[in-house]
């Protein structure tokens, strides 16, 4: 009866062996399976993150050149009003030196006249006396 019960035990210690065996078999094959599938991921993850930042880039650079044109355009438009304005001002003070003008020789006009009715009106009183 010994010899059948160590004869199981061995029988037992063996199949307890293996099993052991086969599960660190099937741990480190799980193991390299998580490994690679890890890898895996975090290779796909940096690829993502390179094509993301490569798009970004690609945005940025598209967004800075449109805000340079638009600034561009902004300026010329600028410098177009400004030239518009100085235009104008130029025009309005012809307009108004001429207006001056008329103004000053209406003016003197004005007073020669009535210098001139004063004078008479002078005379007349003179003429009378």
């Amino acid at each position: 009866m010994r010899a059948e019960f160590e004869k199981k035990e061995a029988l037992l210690a063996q199949k307890l062996d293996e099993e052991l065996s086969k599960s660190k078999q099937q741990r480190l094959r799980f193991e390299e399976e998580f490994s690679a599938k890890k890898d895996d991921l975090e290779k796909f993850y940096f690829d993502e993150v390179g094509k993301s930042r490569l798009a970004l880039d690609k945005l940025r650079l598209e967004l800075e050149n449109r805000i340079k044109a638009r600034f561009r355009e902004l300026e010329e438009e600028k410098t177009r009003l400004i030239m518009i304005t100085a235009q104008k001002e130029e025009e309005y003070v012809a307009q108004y030196q001429k207006k001056e003008e008329e103004l000053l020789i209406y003016w003197d006009n004005k007073h020669q006249e009535l210098k001139m009715k004063y004078e008479r009106a002078l005379k007349t009183e003179k003429d009378k006396k």
